[in-house]
């Protein structure tokens, strides 16, 4: 995930982090907060927000080029003291924040606030992700599902989203949410469905994206 660098090291970084896992799991003191987090290498680079762990252990078990980058996989719509806790860690790190999630109204609305709060780039997913997998899938498939009524609710919700949706995902994206349908991190990577190596041509995407987010 090529996001502009930062030369700060992680130092006091990686005892926050432990301080901070400590705290998500404290049930006593943050009720119901789950990250899981994973730091890749001596110097933090970049931090990116996954909503999915499937994801990040496709690219791991292709060894794909992690080094420099801290990992949030994050579960929902962020309290605001998930938010918090993650803008300190971010400050302490120094480090621009992507963000990647299912293409469905729960993780836009948490990006919503991970937008707000950390200044977290949307890398997917996006017109360009189905375009990746419909192009190189090893037989037709159906990659977007339908939501349930939960989901249709939420998608009203969405509110400030919802005009720039287009920008955001793409018109293709934004026309399938619209018309009640979803796509899941796992219809886009699972390795079951499309030939060998497509997960560096997808992980290839995200840096490519993330990079045009910070704008090098």
């Amino acid at each position: 995930m090529a996001l502009v660098p930062s030369s700060r090291s992680l130092g006091s970084s990686k005892a926050y982090l432990s301080a901070l896992r400590h705290e998500c799991w404290s049930k006593e003191r943050v009720p119901y907060m789950h990250f899981e987090f994973t730091v890749f290498g001596t110097s933090i680079h970049r931090v990116l927000l996954l909503t999915k762990s499937s994801l990040l252990r496709v690219w791991l078990g292709a060894q794909l080029p992690t080094a420099g980058t801290a990992v949030v996989v994050t579960h929902g719509v962020p309290s605001a003291r998930q938010l918090d806790l993650l803008r300190n860690l971010v400050k302490r790190l120094g480090a621009p924040v992507g963000f990647i999630g299912d293409l469905d109204p729960l993780d836009l609305m948490a990006f919503q606030g991970y937008e707000a709060s950390l200044g977290a780039k949307y890398l997917g997913i996006d017109d360009e992700w189905i375009a990746l997998c419909r192009r190189t899938a090893l037989q037709p498939v159906r990659i977007a599902i339908q939501m349930n009524r939960r989901e249709r609710q939420q998608l009203l919700q969405l509110g400030r989203l919802l005009p720039r949706l287009e920008v955001l995902v793409g018109n293709q994206a934004a026309a399938l949410l619209r018309s009640g349908r979803k796509i899941e991190i796992e219809g886009v990577s699972n390795p079951l469905l499309y030939p060998e190596r497509f997960e560096h041509r997808l992980f290839g995407l995200a840096r490519k994206k993330a990079a045009e987010a910070e704008g090098r």
